[in-house]
């Protein structure tokens, strides 16, 4: 066991405390259920894991692989399903979300009927290590697929939900569920692609996605807890280390059979070579037998016999080859030594035995080839085949060592799950008894300070189990009691409040003086009233006043406005109309021509502001009539393009006339909207000196908008909603110069609000601006402009009573 298989190990300890965990808080939950699930799986994946790092041999590391990919291949669907419901998806409440589970069992099929998933195991630095088989690239597809769509569903969720708590709980799950992600596809995918090896991490960085996920249960509440039994608790804590303790027990069992047959299974495997080594070296003695017996006797039954011999070791060579494993090179290395020896010894026996039946008197050239072949097979065949023998006994001896250290190892790893079993329940013991006796502690302390008299002091426990319950029946025992001590206590107050009522019955004068005060008090309190009442009409009167004198202030002002307006075009047609009375001047037709077009145009200026007053005034008083006809856009805007250009080509400016093709006819009044489209271009017109007036209008879904632009002075952003006040103007010298009521936008707002639309302004200082406005197609309903008409009769009526609340306050105010 190295520091790396350390890293799933932890991984599964936590991910199996994180499941239970959840468990614990909420048995019932379906969220609850389903992640635990998804801890379990992890759990199973990283103890694979640690198993496979630690296996003996390549068959034990397939064999734990196929434990990893259960748990690896239930991780998806298991955590899929978990984000289904926690985002609320619509496919978590349908029947459909369960063939998610179809590709889980497929592959869990194919995982334990076949090696197409893992393949072959090597070892590497951290231990065995796992060769993905032909369908490992499906596979692991199905697991980032899965993961993926978990994670955009959880990414969803955070980005649409407005609740807080989510966003955080969707934010740290789709941080947790990454880690083991990115983990995965850089130590694993990364690798396979480029080809190279590094130790898979999936598994044991799940290790920090516990802590996070464990974090987010106990600092944002991820899942929400329920009430658990101390009975619940200990057969929670029963289970766990029932469960542990079946693991050490199966894992001990099968590492110590594992090792003890394959163990049996090399040892007689080794045997029978050993015993074929020992068969073919008694074999080759025998053939020097027989081959003296018939050179010495030329009986032929001592040749077949050799032959067959002969034939017998050649099998026995072959049954050698198929024994010995292709990894020990050394041992098929000295193997092809003793085959060739042995072909060239059968060939020398060959040879021997045709020249002897050639030449059987020739006895020094057959003792010559005799002597090179009894040196062949004692100088070759015999020497090879004692050291072949030699290298499986020390092969035996060093499977026997290495048997009696894993056999070690088990044991040790037994003693270590052990010791960490027992860690575990001790303190799962040290949790549950503290869970009962601290609760216990702090209730006989504070029993004591209630004994004393003291009962505002509470048991602050907040378990759900049964000592919760105990805490708080006392708690609920200790108001009572205190309740109890009240009541007494207000029952002796109310005894005492009896005596003092009879002793003060007795003492009659001293009652009667008592009424008598009571009574004074009594006219005082009256007389204060109306006072107060005195002082609430002179301040209703007061700020009556004020209202009065603003709008006196308003009237004023208006007046003042309205009179320097009349004023200029009355001094100017006055003075034009002296100029025209020089006979002089008025023979000249340049000049009359000019004073009249002068005259002419004051005469309108001055039209003009009479009608703008006139039209507030039936706009105050609801008397505005409204002709609503449907309307050509376009025929209205020629008629209102001939009458503004002059004014505009007289200023030196460019116009421009933008009307969409297709505009439908609108229900409304000519001659309001006429007069809206003047005010708004003549009001460019006066505040732009150099530039263009550009009118645009077009369809605006069930609306036709209207725009008048200009590259003028431009208003700044403060005073944008003030301008379509009565009587606002904005303080510039410019806008001094330039002159007017403050009356235009006005009438503009209130003609659009009568024809059911709506007006706003885009601007910027020095940069132009913009006004538009938006009628409806098919006009103002019948019911609205009813509503209006109601609304008036209102407004008047409103008017009327407070004219009488005047009159009432004046009633009131006394005389000075």
């Amino acid at each position: 066991m190295n520091v790396y298989t350390l890293l799933p190990l932890f991984a599964f300890f936590a991910n199996i405390s994180l499941g239970f965990y959840i468990l614990y808080r909420n048995p019932k939950g379906k969220v609850n259920i389903l992640y635990a699930l998804v801890a379990f799986s992890v759990a199973v994946w990283s103890l694979g894991d640690f198993l496979v790092f630690t296996s003996p041999t390549p068959e034990s590391a397939i064999y734990w692989d196929k434990l990893s990919t259960l748990g690896s291949m239930l991780v998806p669907v298991f955590l899929l399903h978990f984000f289904l419901i926690f985002t609320k998806s619509e496919l978590a409440s349908k029947r459909r979300k369960y063939l998610l589970y179809i590709p889980a069992m497929l592959f869990g099929f194919l995982n334990f009927a076949t090696n197409l998933i893992p393949d072959s195991a090597e070892l590497n630095y951290w231990g065995y290590g796992v060769t993905g088989g032909s369908l490992y690239a499906p596979f692991i597809s199905y697991i980032i697929i899965y993961v993926f769509a978990g994670l955009f569903l959880s990414y969803r969720f955070y980005s649409k939900t407005q609740s807080a708590k989510e966003k955080i709980q969707a934010k740290l799950l789709i941080v947790s569920i990454s880690i083991s992600l990115v983990g995965g596809v850089v130590t694993e995918a990364v690798p396979t692609i480029l080809g190279f090896k590094i130790m898979p991490l999936t598994s044991s960085l799940s290790t920090l996605t516990a802590l996070i996920i464990a974090y987010t249960i106990i600092k944002h509440k991820l899942m929400t807890p329920i009430s658990f039994s101390i009975q619940r608790k200990m057969i929670m804590s029963f289970l766990v280390v029932a469960v542990l303790m079946g693991f050490i027990g199966y894992s001990g069992i099968y590492a110590l059979n594992h090792l003890d047959a394959s163990t049996k299974k090399i040892l007689e495997e080794q045997q029978t070579v050993m015993t074929h080594i020992s068969d073919i070296r008694s074999d080759l003695l025998v053939c020097r037998l027989k081959l003296d017996q018939y050179i010495a006797t030329q009986n032929k039954a001592h040749l077949n016999e050799l032959e067959r011999i002969l034939n017998r070791v050649n099998k026995t060579l072959i049954l050698v080859r198929n024994k010995i494993s292709k990894h020990k090179e050394r041992d098929i290395a000295v193997l092809d030594e003793i085959e060739n020896a042995f072909w060239s010894y059968k060939n020398l026996i060959n040879s021997i035995v045709s020249f002897y039946e050639k030449n059987p008197n020739d006895k020094e050239t057959i003792s010559t080839k005799k002597l090179r072949i009894d040196s062949l097979l004692d100088n070759a065949l015999l020497v090879k085949l004692n050291s072949l023998y030699a290298i499986e006994e020390e092969e035996i001896t060093k499977l026997v060592e290495h048997s009696h250290v894993v056999y070690t190892q088990s044991i040790w790893n037994i003693i270590f799950f052990s010791l960490i079993l027992i860690g575990v329940g001790g303190v799962s013991s040290f949790l549950i008894s503290r869970s009962i006796a601290n609760p216990l502690i702090k209730m006989a302390k504070i029993t004591q300070k209630i004994a004393k008299g003291e009962f505002e002091h509470r048991l602050n426990i907040k378990s759900k189990d049964e000592i919760g319950e105990l805490a708080s029946a006392f708690n609920k025992m200790t108001r009572d009691l205190r309740n109890y001590h009240e009541q007494i206590k207000r029952h002796a107050e109310e005894l005492e409040e009896k005596v003092a009522k009879r002793t003060k019955e007795l003492n009659t004068k001293v009652k009667e003086l008592t009424n008598m005060k009571t009574a004074m008090l009594n006219m005082m309190e009256d007389m204060d009233e109306t006072n107060r009442e005195l002082i609430r009409t002179e301040d209703e009167l007061k700020k009556t006043l004020q209202e009065l004198k603003e709008m006196d202030v308003k009237k004023d002002q208006f007046i003042s406005i309205a009179a320097h307006e009349l004023k200029t075009p009355l001094t100017s047609i006055h003075g034009f109309s002296q100029l025209l009375q020089n006979k002089k001047i008025a023979d000249d037709p340049a000049k009359r021509e000019k004073y009249l077009k002068i005259m002419d145009r004051e005469t309108k200026r001055l039209a003009k502001l009479v009608d703008d007053i006139l039209n507030l005034s039936r706009i105050d008083l609801g008397a505005v009539k409204l002709a609503f006809e449907k309307v050509d856009v376009n025929e209205l805007m020629d008629s209102v393009r001939r009458e503004m250009e002059v004014q505009i080509k007289k200023k030196g400016l460019k116009s421009e006339c933008i009307i969409e093709k297709g505009l439908p006819k609108i229900v409304t009044d000519r001659e309001k909207l006429t007069q809206i489209l003047i005010n708004l271009i003549s009001n460019a017109v006066k505040y732009t000196e150099k530039g263009k007036i550009t009118v645009k209008v077009f369809k605006d879904n069930e609306h036709v908008h209207f725009m008048v632009k200009d590259t003028g002075i431009g208003i700044a952003k403060d005073q944008q909603e003030k301008i379509f006040e009565r009587f606002y103007q904005i303080d510039s010298s410019y806008t001094r110069k330039a002159g007017g009521t403050g009356l235009g936008l006005a009438l503009c707002r209130e003609f659009v609000t009568l024809l059911g639309g709506k007006i706003w302004v885009k601007s910027k200082k020095g940069k132009g601006s913009e006004f538009h406005f938006v009628l409806p197609v098919k006009g103002v309903p019948e019911q609205k402009i009813k509503r209006q008409e109601e609304k008036v009769a209102k407004n008047l009526k409103k008017v009327e009573e407070i004219k009488n609340r005047l009159k009432e306050i004046e009633k009131k105010k006394p005389a000075k």
